[in-house]
């Protein structure tokens, strides 16, 4: 029986290349299998595999160029030593009614890409300038290709395609041009799709990080991150051989099989969709391989990691699929990739447990591989004990980050973006609203206090938290979701950051981000956790750390930039979004998707003070204009506002300090220590609380609902914070 199988295509979107297709069953290492047996499908490697390339040209590269690049990636997939599997080209593609051999263009490529049955042949499309992706996906989709198995009959593959966007090598940068060898990439990948195999995440976010070399990253990560992905990695050598083994490959390499078990289900069922990874201790980017669990469905949770080295000890790992990766981008038989239960964690031998203790998620054991056998029983129980890993640090009295922390030994590698990460050219445009005349309302009737210097009654502090050292930034924030803000600082130094989480009084250490960076922390994710975020303002990129140890890049926004990430669509996810002071103008990038949001708001000069003003659950465009001393609320409820509030020098802190759902106006004056409050349900507030030389840090550390005052002082690494309360200071 003959079935129409799925293709996949490239996209870019933000600074990487994505891939999307069609879903069908689709799998860790295979794309297409057998839904009832879990059996994947294969191309018939008696012989090799003929393709058919196209007679026209690739953007600027002629013929010729086309067809000799297309054939050195076909014979590259070729070379893989374990593999059994060989191509031959076979022509140009053919038209079917005459047998003629035809440029596939806008007039006829249809009865390429959907025909009613077989064509007997693999054809390879030169779109020469793109006009067929436009009709397929629309203007400046930024879909460079497509490719995958076509035609399926009794669980073999009998045809396959690729269509190839030339748009992106025309030498016209406007619409999204790569370089040819990173082109080389996109062909190499899109011919692993025709070749049946399924994305990949191994090392693709950790050289996003700058933790792994570019030479390791896999050339099925769904996102195209450096063009040396145009030569396969282990996992992709390992996943090619796994589907056409040469005898070779079983009896001159060892492999590592277990289940993943979830205990919060009855029965400890096992988990389908962790990413399972098996890393050479003494190689541990360049010889790692992996697999989904339950890759082909049946049977459920289980994995088995082909291609080791005999001789060599291995950790295996457990961690989620990012959830960005859906649809077309998608890794393993899940989509949307299911969330993991518990952190990501390690395989601990006989402490491997669901709790820790005894299986702290950070500690694992080696396991030595022998050619031609498994290591059978290798099971790993979700540690669903436990929010996150939190590392150990070195024993000592007091909480307080030093200079040099130690994490504990045996640790899950941490990725930190590198200074001088390496996108693709053609990546989302930053944008560039155009300015336009600021709206200036008249105030209206409504009396405009003026704060003053009054002092508040003496308030005796609560006992300080000693946290951080001079040179950190603050970054409080609900990073372990229990609805308390956490104690928080980040080491630009070091990019490491230092968490003192409320749910447990524990302290955590993370790396992520480098000198130069700025912090960015917010909910990327929606599920509830603050993520460690940075923006890079030499490149314009994002770099995000979910609270699951998952990583994304956005490119958006350029160095004169300030970052204002907030949820300006009320989805509970936060949104990427920059404010450029010379134009006054905004972009943010909804993290719902669909099209970017420009707006006009503010002037040269003014600062962003984005909060959520009107409590619609949406965050408002928002300047303070220090020439006039003057708040200018753009509502996303609707309707404007002007606000006199505060003096040159002033500190702006807009929070929700009166818990009724609608960021408040406010301002710290460090020369006096007084904060000013404007309540948005009525009245204003002052209080003295801080001196100067601190960092004012308004957060819900109670978990109250309401923000309660706070500063840091850097001098001495104090945090004094003044728990909210249903009045307090002097009330106007």
């Amino acid at each position: 029986m003959l079935s129409r199988s799925i293709q996949k295509s490239l996209y870019v979107l933000g600074l990487c290349l994505m891939l999307l297709y069609t879903p069908l069953a689709h799998g860790g290492g295979a794309l297409n299998f057998n839904k009832s047996t879990g059996v994947p499908y294969r191309w018939n490697v008696q012989s090799p595999i003929p393709y058919q390339t196209d007679l026209g040209n690739l953007g600027l590269l002629n013929n010729a160029a086309a067809t000799s690049l297309v054939d050195t990636v076909f014979q590259r997939w070729a070379g893989v030593s374990t593999a059994a599997v060989s191509f031959s080209r076979a022509g140009n593609i053919r038209n079917p009614s005459t047998g003629q051999p035809v440029d596939v263009n806008l007039s006829n490529f249809s009865t390429f890409l959907s025909p009613g049955s077989p064509l007997n042949q693999n054809v390879v499309v030169f779109d020469v300038n793109g006009e067929i992706f436009n009709i397929l996906f629309g203007a400046n989709s930024g879909v460079l290709g497509f490719a995958g198995p076509t035609w399926i009959s009794g669980g073999t593959i009998i045809e396959g395609q690729v269509f190839l966007n030339g748009a992106f090598l025309d030498g016209n940068f406007s619409n999204g041009e790569v370089s040819q060898a990173e082109f080389e990439a996109v062909i190499f990948h899109e011919v692993g799709h025709f070749n049946n195999l399924d994305h990949a995440q191994i090392n693709g976010f950790k050289r996003i990080s700058g933790a792994a070399p570019a030479t390791s990253v896999e050339t099925m990560f769904p996102a195209l991150v450096t063009d040396e992905q145009r030569f396969p990695a282990k996992d992709d050598e390992v996943a090619l051989s796994t589907l056409y083994p040469r005898p070779s490959f079983v009896s001159t390499t060892g492999a590592i099989s277990g289940t993943i078990f979830n205990p919060t289900l009855a029965g400890n069922n096992p988990f389908t969709g962790a990413n399972v990874i098996a890393r050479n201790i003494a190689n541990p980017f360049d010889d790692a391989v992996s697999q989904v669990s339950g890759a082909t469905l049946v049977p459920a949770g289980v994995y088995t990691l082909n291609g080791l080295t005999p001789g060599a000890k291995y950790t295996v790992e457990i961690e989620p699929i990012d959830p960005s990766f859906t649809q077309g981008s998608s890794v393993g038989p899940l989509d949307p990739p299911i969330r993991l239960p518990g952190p990501a964690e390690f395989y601990n031998g006989p402490n491997e447990a669901s709790s820790n203790p005894p299986d702290n998620p950070g500690d694992s054991q080696a396991i030595t591989v022998s050619a031609g056998m498994t290591v059978t029983g290798i099971n790993i129980l979700i540690n669903t004990g436990v929010v996150r890993p939190t590392p150990t640090p070195n024993p000592a009295l007091t909480p307080t980050p030093t200079a040099t922390p130690t994490p504990p030994p045996g640790s899950t590698p941490t990725p930190m973006p590198t200074a001088t990460p390496t996108p693709p050219p053609g990546s989302t445009p930053t944008p560039a609203p155009t300015p336009t005349a600021t709206r200036t309302p008249s105030p209206g009737s409504t009396p405009t206090p003026t704060p003053t210097a009054t002092s508040a009654p003496p308030v005796v502090p609560p006992s300080p938290v000693s946290w951080g050292i001079p040179g950190d930034t603050s970054a409080p924030g609900d990073y372990d979701g229990d609805h308390k803000a956490d104690i928080t600082v980040w080491r630009a130094s070091e990019g490491n950051w230092y968490l003192l989480l409320s749910s447990s009084g524990s302290p955590f250490i993370q790396s992520w981000g480098v000198l130069g960076d700025k912090i960015v922390p917010g909910d990327y994710n929606g599920d509830g956790w603050t993520d460690l975020a940075v923006w890079r303002p030499s490149t314009g990129t994002w770099f995000i750390q979910n609270s699951f140890g998952s990583a994304r890049m956005e490119k958006f926004g350029k160095p004169s930039d300030v970052p204002v990430p907030g949820d300006y669509d009320g989805d509970g996810v936060t949104d990427i979004a920059i404010f450029r002071p010379s134009q006054g103008g905004w972009g943010i990038k909804p993290s719902g998707g669909g099209a970017l949001i420009k707006k006009q708001w503010g002037q040269n000069g003014d600062i962003p003070v984005p909060s959520d003003y009107d409590g619609d659950g949406k965050t408002d465009l928002a300047v303070w204009r220090p020439i006039e001393e003057r708040w200018y609320l753009l509502l996303s409820g609707g309707g404007i506002l002007l606000q006199s509030w505060g003096v040159l020098g002033d500190e702006l802190v807009p929070a929700d300090y009166d818990g009724d759902g609608r960021a408040d106006m406010a301002v710290w004056r460090p020369q006096e220590g007084n904060w000013y409050i404007l309540r948005s349900s009525g009245g204003f507030i002052v209080q003295t609380w801080g001196m100067e030389g601190d960092v004012p840090v308004p957060a819900d550390y109670n978990g109250d609902g309401k923000v309660d005052i706070a500063v840091w002082r850097p001098s001495n690494g104090f945090w004094f914070i003044l728990p909210s309360s249903p009045t307090f200071g002097a009330q106007r």
